[in-house]
């Protein structure tokens, strides 16, 4: 992700992320690429809230598109991870580092 995409407030990624919604549709693989770089802008402007809900948006279209196991799905997980640390959300990172150690695979 570029720095100066987070400077602007992560507009150009929303555009970018209303684009590929409306060409390829929600769960096509580019948007949801979208949709982490959106999370990780909201993350460099201390938008937790908001990040952790489109990282939990994009896990579970994840998990529906590639599996729990996949790279992909994972990293999005440990990034969830984070924003739950961000916010002090200890009860929900527990439950799902949980999670991910019953996967063998986190």
């Amino acid at each position: 992700m570029h720095f100066w995409l987070l400077k602007r407030g992560g507009e150009d990624v929303r555009l970018r992320l209303g684009l590929r919604e409306a060409e390829l549709g929600p769960n096509h693989l580019p948007t949801l690429t979208s949709m982490s770089n959106l999370a990780l802008a909201l993350d460099g402007q201390g938008k937790y809230d908001e990040m952790e809900q489109m990282h939990r948006q994009t896990l579970g279209l994840k998990q529906a598109e590639l599996g729990r196991k996949h790279l992909d799905t994972v990293t999005i997980r440990i990034n969830l991870a984070t924003a739950l640390s961000k916010q002090g959300k200890y009860e929900q990172l527990e439950e799902l580092l949980g999670h991910c150690s019953s996967l063998q695979h986190c």
